[in-house]
């Protein structure tokens, strides 16, 4: 694991379970946002080499603002400074188990903005096919994995 900058147009964003990215307007949406991340970044997206496994929402809105030909602000030692257009903060990770990966975007998504009732069954429906290819719960006989 490491601490990195990355040019978010370069990022591989693959089969997600969130696909509502909030509404169109005000604080919660991508502009807002974009908005708050001008600013300066407080959570960084998190990577599996180059592909996305967390910060989805924040992916986008720095993508807006690279459209705009602004960016990202940061801070660092008191100093106040500005990413280069389209770059965002990042956690990058070699080689995350599919366990590992899954479990990040659920955690993730869980604990800001709740999934939808769809995203949810998707979310369990993974979690189960990934626990009976490991040998764990059997789906055929009802058993289902805890998801807070």
């Amino acid at each position: 694991m490491r601490f990195v900058t990355v040019d978010v147009r370069s990022v591989t964003i693959s089969d997600r379970i969130r696909s509502d990215l909030g509404p169109k307007d005000g604080p919660e949406s991508i502009m807002g946002l974009a908005e708050s991340l001008e600013r300066g970044q407080i959570q960084p997206i998190v990577l599996n080499g180059m592909d996305l496994k967390a910060g989805g929402r924040r992916a986008a809105a720095c993508m807006l603002l690279g459209a705009r030909g602004s960016s990202i602000g940061a801070q660092a030692e008191k100093q106040e400074m500005r990413l280069d257009p389209y770059h965002i903060l990042a956690v990058q990770f070699d080689e995350l188990s599919r366990e590992e990966q899954l479990r990040i975007e659920i955690e993730e998504n869980s604990s800001r903005k709740g999934f939808t009732k769809a995203e949810d069954a998707l979310a369990i429906k993974r979690l189960q096919g990934l626990i009976g290819e490991l040998g764990g719960l059997d789906a055929s006989k009802g058993e289902k994995p805890h998801v807070r």
